[in-house]
């Protein structure tokens, strides 16, 4: 997904990258919610960052953003199946 700088600041605070470098976050999809739980863990244990956004946690789904130990930016999360239906159009 591209988006504006915009859309960016309203996924997180953390800094833009300086013009001329690269900057991506990685989202991946998990099986459950136990499992965003524990990689976010895995990253505190192995030096990365917890939590560098606010955690979202709506029953039916979560999500978690962490760096990882090199800085770059992830976010795993999980949604129940069946769900993504119900999910509101904007």
């Amino acid at each position: 997904m591209l988006i504006s700088h915009a859309k960016w600041r309203s996924f997180t605070e953390l800094h833009l990258p300086p013009g001329g470098t690269a900057g991506h976050m990685l989202k991946c999809s998990l099986a459950s919610h136990e499992s965003v739980d524990a990689m976010s863990e895995a990253a505190l244990v192995h030096g990365g960052r917890a939590d560098v956004n606010p955690v979202q946690d709506l029953g039916f789904m979560s999500t978690r953003d962490l760096t990882a130990p090199d800085g770059n930016l992830r976010g795993v999360g999980w949604i129940r199946k069946g769900r993504l239906e119900l999910w509101p159009r904007e």
